[in-house]
């Protein structure tokens, strides 16, 4: 059990420490500025919204950018517990 639950602890730090890389590649960093541009640009839209659905349209359009940045950054900082996790003795 114990070596089971370490290796789900390996790899979601490869799996983090990877998507760390990922954020520095250039395909990564269009991602990450592609989603704060939709993140801005539907502050704006939200600002000037007339309608319910200019409203949900608006609120979807921040939700997608941050939900792209969310689960690239969620599976850097699973990656960094699970190193503190094993580094400090936590697992065998």
């Amino acid at each position: 059990m114990m070596g089971e639950l370490r290796e789900e602890y390996v790899r979601a730090i490869h799996i983090g420490q990877e998507a760390e890389r990922f954020f520095k590649t250039e395909v990564g960093r269009i991602v990450y500025d592609n989603a704060i541009d939709e993140i801005e640009e539907g502050h704006a839209r939200l600002e000037v919204a007339q309608t319910l659905e200019d409203v949900r349209d608006a609120q979807n359009q921040v939700w997608r950018g941050k939900s792209i940045i969310h689960w690239i950054s969620e599976l850097i900082e699973l990656g960094d517990e699970a190193r503190l996790q094993l580094e400090h003795g936590n697992i065998d």
